[in-house]
């Protein structure tokens, strides 16, 4: 999903940090239950579910992000 997330984050011209973390106590930080994980400004969007490109997208359309 890091790839797909990436690959969204630059199609649409956003200027963010995407991060691909693997330490298991900040994941739990969020309250994750199961992985991957896609947070955006430290709130989980999605949980247990690998996104698409396509999916990814609609998330990120309804943040004001630069």
């Amino acid at each position: 999903m890091y790839k797909f997330t990436k690959e969204t984050v630059e199609a649409v011209g956003l200027s963010i940090e995407v991060e691909y973390i693997t330490d298991l106590e900040k994941i739990i930080s969020y309250g994750a239950m199961s992985m991957p994980v896609l947070v955006i400004n430290e709130k989980i969007v999605s949980m247990g579910k690998v996104l698409k490109t396509n999916e990814i997208k609609k998330i990120l359309e309804k943040y004001d992000l630069p």
